[in-house]
């Protein structure tokens, strides 16, 4: 992770990690879920609240489902173990 000069901070897009995949799909389910409980049925923004829920239970405990699960899917590896690695 690199800090820019106007404080933020901005991770690599050279590689894939877990975490940057993990962020991708709860993006997606997010806009996927408001966007049918829009126009499909109003009980999908139970989806968004759920998704909301686990990032802040993946924040607070350090554990995310998702994360196994893309881990297994396509062979990423987190960004602790990359910078071991370096």
């Amino acid at each position: 992770m690199k800090k820019n000069q106007i404080g933020g901070y901005r991770l690599s897009v050279h590689f894939w990690s877990v975490e940057r995949a993990v962020f991708l799909v709860a993006g997606i389910f997010i806009v996927i879920s408001l966007c049918l409980g829009m126009w499909w049925n109003e009980n999908f923004f139970y989806f968004s609240l759920f998704v909301g829920g686990m990032l802040i239970q993946f924040s607070l405990t350090g554990y995310c489902p998702m994360a196994s699960i893309v881990r297994k899917i396509f062979n990423l590896s987190s960004l602790s173990e990359k910078e071991k690695k370096s």
